[in-house]
């Protein structure tokens, strides 16, 4: 749900919003993969399974919407 918002806003051109939503959706994302809260605290390693995990795609694709 959260990246549906996240979308809606930034598609809207709401970005401010759309940040919001996706600061909320980055600490969902840390939750479901046990990783720290804060994006710059997580270790430079790899993520499980980027390709069939969809908690890892959810958590890459808010990173990168966090960061545009």
């Amino acid at each position: 749900m959260l990246i549906a918002f996240y979308r809606h806003h930034f598609f809207g051109h709401r970005l401010h919003a759309a940040r919001d939503i996706a600061r909320r959706a980055l600490v969902v994302g840390a939750q479901a993969l046990g990783l720290p809260l804060l994006w710059r605290q997580v270790p430079a390693q790899a993520l499980p399974e980027p390709k069939t995990n969809a908690r890892t795609r959810f958590y890459l694709f808010v990173l990168k919407g966090y960061a545009i």
